[in-house]
């Protein structure tokens, strides 16, 4: 599971027409190993969820990607 400190640097990333990065950068960003990293894009990638070119990480099913992170939507609404 891929943990994101700031869902606003994500969203920056992801909104943006494009982001040079280095996985090692990435994986300082999100306080993750380069060898875990490397791993679990390596994972995403075998299952078809990414595909990775030398320039590029495409998401293909945005529905996966969520589902292999454990992501759950109401972890943003507040309680009142």
């Amino acid at each position: 599971m891929i943990v994101v400190p700031s869902m606003a640097w994500l969203a920056e990333i992801a909104t943006s027409r494009s982001r040079i990065i280095t996985q090692a950068a990435l994986a300082d960003a999100l306080g993750l190993s380069t060898v875990h990293l490397n791993r679990t894009l390596q994972q995403l990638r075998s299952s078809g969820i990414i595909s990775i070119t030398r320039e590029k990480v495409i998401i293909k099913n945005w529905d996966k990607v969520q589902d292999a992170g454990e992501f759950d939507p109401t972890y943003f609404v507040l309680l009142a």
